[in-house]
């Protein structure tokens, strides 16, 4: 019997995947936050506006890291 296919090993594989699917995910969504604010979009844009409203709460901690300077 394979170590690998064991029913004991499956379940904590399975969490694995999953694990790593979500942290995937949440990774893809703040490079895209990042690439939006590199290139200055629209924040008010759907497709911007959709993934600044979906990627706050993992990038809300480090929002006020850094002062932010306004030029007018």
């Amino acid at each position: 019997m394979d170590a690998s296919n064991s029913p004991t090993t499956k379940p904590l594989y399975l969490g694995t995947q999953i694990t790593w699917y979500i942290l995937g995910v949440i990774e893809t969504l703040l490079a895209l936050r990042f690439l939006l604010k590199l290139l200055a979009a629209n924040p008010s844009a759907g497709f911007s506006n959709f993934i600044y409203t979906l990627s706050y709460p993992f990038a809300a901690p480090f929002l006020n890291v850094f002062a932010s300077s306004r030029i007018e």
